[in-house]
């Protein structure tokens, strides 16, 4: 894993979550990438995700399960820092 320090993707807009591991989420349709924002305090940013799968984390039961089953392991995605300066510290990462 590389980590460096690159300027931040385009911010997203997000929406609180009902979750013990998800504080909130977001879509940006555009650009086909999903933001989550985890209560630990990190925020990743996952990218070719379908508007589908989206609109599916909305509805799901829960957010966690969702999350390793349909998200993690199988898109690219960036980690952004915690100290909300919006710099990418860890480099893309492929599933």
């Amino acid at each position: 894993m590389n980590t460096t320090t690159k300027p931040a993707p385009k911010a997203i807009p997000m929406t609180p979550c009902k979750s013990s591991q998800v504080e909130s989420y977001g879509f940006d349709a555009e650009s086909r990438t999903l933001a989550l924002k985890f209560r630990s305090g990190g925020e990743y940013h996952y990218f070719e995700v379908s508007h589908e799968t989206f609109e599916q984390l909305k509805t799901c039961e829960s957010v966690g399960k969702f999350l390793g089953s349909e998200i993690r392991g199988k898109f690219r995605f960036v980690r952004l820092d915690s100290g909300g300066l919006g710099q990418v510290i860890e480099r893309e990462r492929t599933a």
